[in-house]
């Protein structure tokens, strides 16, 4: 009986820290994207965007694929070349990019039966 304990308090756990994952990383996504949608007024939302995921880049390190995390900061790196270069539509190019890296980043982490099995 005491196993079965054990193994159940160990399962909430996990899928406690699961839920807390999914929505924290969501917080970060959307924040991060509010900021990119207002670059395209400002280079310095994208230095704040690009501050706020390096802030959390140990944690989403641990979390997330390198991969994801690396074209995430390209995303970065290219949205801020495009702003430097002050081409409009390459910016919102680099914008929109950006962004659908980080939905995808949001929608890798949500917790669903597909991604348990």
């Amino acid at each position: 009986m005491k196993k079965e304990l054990f193994a159940l308090f160990l399962l909430i756990v996990i899928i406690g820290f699961s839920v807390f994952n999914s929505l924290f990383i969501s917080a970060i996504a959307e924040k991060a994207e509010k900021l990119v949608l207002l670059s395209t007024n400002s280079a310095e939302s994208v230095v704040d965007a690009e501050k706020l995921f390096s802030d959390n880049r140990a944690y989403l390190g641990a979390v997330l694929r390198h991969s994801e995390l690396d074209a995430i900061s390209d995303g970065f790196y290219e949205l801020k070349k495009a702003l430097v270069s002050g081409d409009g539509a390459q910016s919102e190019l680099a914008a929109e990019r950006l962004i659908a890296r980080l939905h995808a980043m949001e929608r890798m982490e949500i917790l669903r039966l597909d991604s348990i099995f």
